[in-house]
């Protein structure tokens, strides 16, 4: 089960890059990317459209005119209007939300592992249902803030634990970021970090959000 932080002489000797090239991590990232490859293929054959509702058509025009339309705010047409760039077909915005998702839920899983002292079948067990997790793929093909939102709170959850074990400028410039980005969905409100006692501070954040 998950025990406890692994030792501070641990973290010496392994920075988190060089973890990840270690061989056991390599072959749980291939093992996962081949278990997201087959979903995405299964998710983009079953469903070749993306979920829309009402609100869905708000964010596009907002998206299209550059300018509010309702009461959405803007940060979900903006990455609209970003996927656009690149292609008009309406599949890639289910091909970004899929691939940010995959991104934060990978960051995640190998972050609790190599701060953690996890059984390895557990390790196993919950990487692999938060992967199959139905609402979260749900939401990679749903033409809604939902996605970006959930990519982006697991990032700042990942950022709170980095900044907890490992306290340093570039992991509270990255918690603050998210923050900002998902300020413009309307959905966090944290305050900036100011404390020396960055977990004391940390946990502040947490309870207020």
């Amino acid at each position: 089960m998950l025990k406890s932080f692994k030792n501070n002489t641990f973290f010496q000797n392994n920075t988190f890059l060089s973890y990840l090239m270690e061989k056991e991590q390599k072959l749980q990232l291939f093992a996962f990317a081949f278990a997201y490859l087959l979903l995405f293929l299964f998710l983009s054959k079953t469903y070749p459209y993306p979920a829309v509702t009402a609100d869905s058509g708000n964010y596009i025009l907002s998206a299209k005119t550059m300018t509010i339309n309702g009461f959405r705010p803007m940060g979900y047409s903006w990455f609209i209007y970003f996927c656009h760039l690149f292609s008009t077909k309406i599949s890639v915005i289910f091909i970004g939300q899929f691939l940010i998702s995959v991104l934060a839920q990978l960051t995640f899983i190998f972050s609790v592992k190599y701060f953690f002292q996890l059984h390895k079948i557990v390790y196993y067990i919950f990487s692999f249902l938060y992967i199959l997790s139905p609402s979260i793929l749900f939401c990679t093909n749903y033409i809604m803030s939902d996605s970006i939102f959930n990519s982006l709170t697991l990032l700042y959850l990942i950022s709170a634990l980095w900044i907890i074990k490992k306290p340093n400028v570039l992991n509270i410039t990255f918690i603050q970021i998210i923050n900002l980005i998902e300020r413009k969905q309307k959905k966090c409100i944290v305050s900036i970090l100011k404390c020396r006692n960055y977990s004391t501070s940390l946990l502040f954040q947490l309870i207020i959000s």
